[in-house]
């Protein structure tokens, strides 16, 4: 099942010179409810992220 972001990316990829379905991708990256990947369960209101190291820099992972 592709979600509302999958589908926004999909349309930005099949139209690389198109900024309006970028534009629209980013839009819906940023309307959208994100889960992120934590270390540790949270303490009170303090998270703490799962930090990827990665060769171009540290990484997180959210899934929408």
């Amino acid at each position: 099942m592709m979600t509302p972001l999958d589908q926004a990316h999909a349309r930005m990829e099949a139209t690389p010179g198109d900024d309006a379905a970028r534009l629209r991708f980013y839009q819906c990256l940023a309307d959208g409810e994100l889960i992120l990947l934590l270390q540790d369960e949270p303490e009170d209101e303090n998270l703490t992220p799962q930090v990827f190291e990665l060769e171009d820099g540290p990484v997180v992972l959210a899934f929408d």
